[in-house]
């Protein structure tokens, strides 16, 4: 039943030619692979659910150009599959493209990997929304980002320090 409703929505989407905004996703979106957005260009915004995304077909959203705004909510992949996340960011991000990155919780250094698709990208803004991120992170996020630094936005940002003086005491605290 559910193979049978996505191969309708492949269908359906490879109709809108025209189409200028796409949200897709949900948490039962499993993989996204190439030719399934076929038919679909030059998007203004892209938002993408793929919280529990566990397959991803390098190129699937190499199309939809140019992007404006890209919406990211990949906390699962963000968590078990940092080569996924930097296949999907080799493919959405350009120059003018805005990212918005939602719910993700990067704690280690390489967490943020995937970044350096932006830098090579040199993407020039960057949003953490509703995410989780530790001193140590935010610091390897500039360190990879280090050539084509980008404007950087939080909103509803939990950051948390991770002090070795104090015995691995985590401080925690809200920035909106």
């Amino acid at each position: 039943m559910m193979m049978m409703m996505m191969m309708m929505m492949v269908i359906i989407i490879r109709s809108l030619t025209r189409l200028r905004f796409l949200r897709f996703g949900n948490p039962a979106l499993e993989e996204l692979r190439r030719g399934d957005l076929a038919g679909v260009r030059q998007l203004d915004q892209l938002e993408v659910y793929g919280n529990n995304l566990k397959r991803y077909d390098p190129g699937s959203l190499g199309d939809l150009w140019p992007l404006g705004v890209v919406t990211l909510h990949l906390r699962g992949p963000f968590q078990d599959n940092l080569t996924l996340v930097s296949s999907i960011l080799h493919d959405v991000c350009y120059p003018e493209t805005f990212l918005v990155v939602v719910d993700v919780l990067l704690t280690e250094t390489n967490s943020v990997a995937p970044f350096s698709e932006t830098n090579q990208r040199r993407v020039r803004s960057i949003m953490f929304q509703n995410a989780t991120l530790t001193d140590e992170a935010i610091v390897h996020f500039l360190e990879v980002c280090h050539v084509h630094r980008p404007a950087v936005q939080m909103q509803d940002l939990n950051l948390t320090s991770f002090s070795q003086k104090e015995n691995n005491h985590a401080a925690t605290r809200n920035v909106n």
